[in-house]
């Protein structure tokens, strides 16, 4: 390009073909390759048919990428410029290990995978390379979102944005039906505020790790209202502690606790959990009722907050203690199978 708003467009047929990009090069297998430099932005069109759609660079400038219809597999390797790209209808594979600038990728319809890691597809590597705006946006179909960060780091969750793990602006996603997010060695303190309504999938790998969930409320406290949907925690090696914060709410609720699930307190769905050392429970300000149905081998805590609250003990599997602070509150025992404590409040509370 010799001008100062000058554009690239390289269309393929709509045969199944390998397209290499690199930020001087576009290379179609089998065709020669083509140089190109100075220009404000290149679009690259495969148009039909199952492409595989490798970006090993860009250059400063825009570049789109328009798939087309069929099961493609876009890699991103790394990027110098602004990118986005739509990958149409079909089942599609995306792969992304770094950025550098500001990336934007559409789905389009279709049952589609994206894996976010520096050796994806594989899925053992880290988010560090991220180091602009990823937005990935699912559509119509069952979309899976993949997120792996090995080597560990502190991460914050919400119903539209990942961020932390490395990564330099964070990760948007939208329309996904699944969301898993794979942590690595070291003391991680990940946060998740709100999720999707797809399910949510959290593994903590090595290390003592630290997951808390829940929304911060300008009160004080946290709630569980922004847990739109099936929510898993999954603890590694290590002393993990899982904290489900619900001290911030206002209004009375009832919740139920099982040896592998907490269920009730505002959620939509639920929060299954696993290979927890420590779950830490924190129920509001309101008259709450909550059922502790059965608990984990492990160790478990609840604290009633405020409020005329009723818990009730059908059994527990591991140690358990229950904390009651203001109100007169009611705690019925029924079968223990391990060391339970109660520490009542300061008011006239009743313990059966």
């Amino acid at each position: 390009g010799t001008g100062t708003d000058d554009a690239l467009v390289v269309n393929t047929t709509d045969d199944p073909e390998i397209v290499t990009v690199t930020g001087t090069t576009v290379q179609i297998e089998g065709a020669p390759t083509a140089s190109y430099s100075s220009f404000t932005a290149l679009t690259v069109n495969t148009a039909g048919g199952a492409d595989m759609a490798a970006f090993v660079d860009t250059h400063v400038g825009r570049t789109g990428l328009d798939t087309g219809a069929d099961g493609d597999t876009l890699t991103i390797y790394t990027t110098s410029g602004e990118f986005s790209a739509s990958t149409g209808n079909g089942d599609d594979t995306l792969d992304v290990r770094a950025i550098s600038a500001d990336a934007t990728i559409n789905l389009g319809e279709g049952n589609d995978t994206s894996n976010v890691s520096s050796d994806a597809p594989i899925n053992l590597g880290t988010a560090n390379d991220i180091a602009a705006r990823l937005t990935v946006e699912g559509d119509m179909g069952t979309d899976t979102l993949n997120v792996t960060d090995a080597d560990g780091g502190d991460g914050i969750l919400t119903q539209e944005d990942l961020t932390g793990l490395g990564m330099a602006s964070g990760l948007a996603y939208t329309g996904m039906e699944a969301l898993n997010i794979t942590l690595g060695a070291g003391s991680d303190d990940f946060t998740i505020e709100s999720t999707h309504t797809g399910e949510t999938f959290l593994a903590t790998g090595a290390g003592d790790d630290t997951v808390t969930v829940g929304l911060p409320v300008p009160e004080d406290g946290r709630n569980l209202d922004y847990i739109n949907g099936p929510l898993t925690i999954i603890g590694g090696s290590g002393s993990d502690t899982l904290t489900v914060d619900d001290s911030g709410e206002q209004d009375p609720e009832e919740g139920g606790l099982t040896g592998t699930a907490l269920s009730g307190l505002g959620q939509a769905g639920a929060i299954a959990y696993e290979g927890i050392e420590e779950l830490d429970i924190l129920l509001g300000l309101g008259d709450d009722i909550f059922t502790v149905e059965g608990t984990h081998a492990n160790a478990t805590a609840i604290e009633t907050g405020a409020g005329g609250d009723t818990v009730t003990v059908e059994v527990i599997s591991g140690e358990t203690a229950i904390g009651t602070a203001e109100g007169a509150d009611q705690v019925n025992i029924q079968t223990i199978g391990a060391a339970m404590t109660v520490n009542a409040g300061g008011d006239d509370d009743t313990i059966n």
